[in-house]
């Protein structure tokens, strides 16, 4: 199987809610493939070079490439479709919908209703992912907590730890607290991170 493909990008286009970008490698072959939103982003403009990693879903009348601008995307797609009842296209939508560090974030803290905020994604469903994921996500966790998948940037890491902190003061545990902080988009601001992290810290 192949893992993955680096050559021109000489496509991208969102069709039907759907990313597509097609690769030319230096066979002059160019393969089609379906891509997050996240993954869009990361590309670089049509016409320069681009590797993405790929995983293969073959069908009774089809074969659909998926691609991802990291590994760790690339693990979170396998890891969704191996849920019952989540397909492809369901995995495709929530990692365009929330990153890596959210979905494994909403996982270890049974946070069901941000998944049901990813199109398609039903609350039945949503927990069902948090159910059978549960076990899987342990170590991807211990990552998170310990800054193993966070930004090396000094500013980013002081607003979560100043957050975190905070939350603490507040009356929450430290794991809690870091669980809930971490699934949060890098770019907040202390405030916004206490604030979106009490949300979720009160369904739980």
């Amino acid at each position: 199987m192949i893992y993955s493909l680096k050559g021109d990008l000489v496509y991208l286009e969102q069709v039907d809610s759907v990313y597509h970008a097609a690769i030319e490698c230096d066979s002059g072959i160019a393969f089609e493939l379906k891509i997050t939103a996240t993954t869009a982003g990361m590309c670089p403009k049509v016409g320069e070079k681009v590797k993405l990693y790929t995983h293969f879903v073959s069908r009774e009348n089809s074969i659909d490439i998926f691609g991802f601008y990291a590994q760790d995307e690339r693990k979170s797609f396998k890891m969704l479709t191996s849920v019952s009842g989540v397909g492809p296209s369901f995995a495709l939508s929530i990692l365009s919908s929330i990153s890596t560090e959210q979905l494994i974030a909403c996982v270890a803290s049974g946070d069901s209703k941000t998944l049901t905020q990813c199109k398609g994604i039903g609350s039945k469903t949503a927990k069902r992912i948090i159910l059978e994921l549960k076990d899987k996500v342990g170590s991807s966790m211990d990552k998170i907590v310990s800054g193993e998948m966070l930004s090396v940037n000094n500013d980013v890491r002081s607003n979560f730890d100043e957050a975190i902190s905070a939350l603490v003061v507040l009356g929450y545990g430290k794991n809690d607290a870091t669980k809930a902080v971490v699934g949060q988009p890098k770019d907040m601001s202390v405030e916004q991170l206490i604030k979106e992290a009490l949300k979720v810290l009160a369904i739980n």
